[in-house]
């Protein structure tokens, strides 16, 4: 018998959720509800290098989460790649450098990002020489070296997307789900990836909006991928080329709605980049992308919930608020969220 399973929202934590239920449980059919589809996402905004997120988390459980979502993500992506499919998904693998303003050791997560390198196919300390090649700025004193995936947004969910069709289980339907009553009766299982929606939907006030904005130059000169993370900054310069373009960011704006890109801002973020990477100068300005992050104050929510709506009980599986962390987390998150709609699907033959 057929088990009805609705996944609301098709960014990319809502895609990949809906492809590790119907990859994990063959009898499930699975309806994909969203206001927005891509290109129209908040995924389809973000610069989506996968970088160990558990280096930023202070809690110590929760850097546990991150580093084993992270994990199981990258070692799905890599897969892909080893196959042969990097164009077909949008996958790219790229080195880069993590520049730091102080020595790795003096930082509050040092011992993690230390350790995160393990994680990665090649990583490598950088010397003061090499730092001195890397960047005229005088204020990187340490850095690493990593060899990791890059994602083109658009192309990686329009896959998703296909993967998910070409099983003969799914559909997808562009609707704004207000109250969860309308799911009600409907389905045996309600997966939420409604990301800063669940703010409202499931009145979760830990959600929060940060602000990103990014700028995309054309400059083909730049090869390699770089981060600063400067003392006292709460979000990083970055420097990402794509197959086809290059993303320039960023921005880390707590509490602000604005999507309109700020010109001032653009500047800046430009200004910062190019005394990182001189040779960014000059590249022609080809758009702007500015998008939501869903935060979350605790970090993702990713559990089960039997909510009761009009004498019925629905059976939910919540998966979001991973902030600027998405793509990095996704693939774990996902394959969790399957192995939870499971359970709940063999509690209800109880």
């Amino acid at each position: 018998m057929a088990r009805e399973i609705c996944v609301l929202g098709a960014g990319v934590v809502g895609l990949s959720s809906a492809l590790s239920i119907l990859n994990t449980i063959p009898t499930a059919r699975v309806t994909i509800t969203a206001e927005k589809f891509s290109p129209d996402t908040t995924s389809d905004l973000a610069g989506a290098i996968i970088r160990p997120a558990h280096m930023t988390q202070t809690d110590p459980v929760v850097r546990l989460k991150f580093r084993d979502w992270h994990l199981v993500t990258i070692d799905h992506l890599r897969k892909l790649l080893k196959a042969g499919r990097g164009s077909e998904c949008g996958l790219q693998m790229l080195g880069g450098m993590d520049l730091y303003t102080q020595p790795i050791e003096t930082l509050p997560n040092g011992g993690s990002i230390l350790d995160y390198m393990t994680d990665y196919t090649v990583h490598k300390r950088l010397t003061p020489e090499e730092l001195r090649d890397i960047t005229p700025s005088t204020d990187v004193v340490d850095g690493v070296y990593s060899l990791t995936v890059l994602v083109n947004t658009t192309v990686y969910l329009a896959w998703l997307s296909k993967q998910i069709m070409a099983t003969g289980r799914a559909s997808m339907v562009k609707k704004r789900i207000v109250n969860l009553g309308e799911l009600a009766g409907k389905y045996d299982v309600v997966v939420n990836c409604t990301g800063l929606g669940a703010r409202e939907l499931v009145g979760d006030l830990n959600v929060r909006p940060i602000r990103g904005q990014l700028v995309i130059v054309k400059a083909p000169q730049i090869k390699y991928y770089t981060y600063l993370q400067s003392a006292g900054s709460s979000w990083p310069t970055y420097i990402l080329p794509r197959m086809n373009d290059v993303v320039v960011g960023g921005s880390y704006e707590p509490d602000e709605y604005n999507t309109d890109p700020i010109p001032e801002l653009r500047k800046s973020i430009l200004d910062k980049a190019c005394q990182l990477v001189p040779n960014l100068r000059g590249a022609e300005v080809i758009g702007d992308a500015v998008g939501l992050r869903p935060g979350r104050t605790g970090g993702p929510r990713l559990e089960t919930e039997i909510l009761p709506v009009f004498g019925r009980s629905l059976k939910l599986v919540h998966n979001y608020g991973s902030g600027g962390f998405g793509f990095t987390l996704h693939w774990g998150c996902a394959q969790q969220t399957a192995v939870q709609v499971h359970q709940l699907l063999n509690e209800s033959k109880l």
